[in-house]
Parts: structure tokens; C-alpha cells; sequence
């Protein structure tokens, strides 16, 4: 009965040793398992992080530009209007009103497209 004792701990150990090895090899997997999606989760907001920053760039540079272009156009228009001063035509003069009204909207319709562009 001592030896049926024995052996029943023995295996008994046995098995609590064998569920000890499985136990960790769950957990060492699970830990993978998490590493593993938290490294994506991290690449993927990596990659969004990069993706926002360009994006902003690009929006800055495009208001940059339209700036730069917007300034020149409105030094071509304020240049203009003092030679409608020189206009002795009506007709002429409504012309040349009509066409900076026209440049008006012109940069009007830019900035509105870049607004609308960045919205």
C-alpha cells in the first residue's frame, strides 16, 4: 500500500509538473500573443502619426502658396487702380472696373477653393 502511495505522489507530481510546463507555455504565449498586437497597434499609429504630419505639411505649403500668389494679385490690382484715375471714357472706365472686379473674384474664388479643399 506504501508503493501505491508512492507512486499515486509520484504521478501526481508528474502531472502538477507537466500542468506547470502547459501553464507556461500559455502564459508565454499569451504574453507573445500581446506583445505582438501591441507592436502593431503602435506601428499603426506610427504610420498614422507620419500620415497626419505630411498631410499637415501639405496643407501649410498649399496655404503658403496660395498666400504668395494671393499677395502678388493683390499688388496687380492695387497697381490698377490708380490708372483708372486716367480713364476719360465712360464706357472704357466701366471696362476696366468690370475687369478688376473680375481679378477680385478671381482671388476670391482661389481662397475660397483652397477652404474648401482643406475642409
Amino acid at each position: 500500500k506504501l508503493l501505491d502511495d508512492d507512486a499515486s505522489k509520484f504521478q501526481g507530481q508528474q502531472q502538477i509538473a507537466t500542468s506547470l510546463v502547459h501553464l507556461d507555455k500559455k502564459k508565454s504565449s499569451g504574453i507573445d500573443d500581446t506583445t505582438v498586437i501591441r507592436v502593431n497597434a503602435d506601428l499603426r499609429e506610427s504610420r498614422r502619426r507620419v500620415s497626419e504630419e505630411v498631410a499637415r505639411e501639405e496643407r501649410l505649403a498649399a496655404i503658403d502658396a496660395e498666400r504668395e500668389a494671393s499677395m502678388a494679385e493683390n499688388a496687380a490690382i492695387e497697381g490698377k487702380w490708380g490708372q483708372l484715375e486716367g480713364f476719360k471714357v465712360p464706357q472704357d472706365l466701366h471696362k476696366a472696373i468690370e475687369e478688376q472686379k473680375k481679378r477680385c473674384r478671381a482671388v476670391l474664388a482661389s481662397k475660397d477653393e483652397l477652404i474648401a479643399e482643406l475642409h
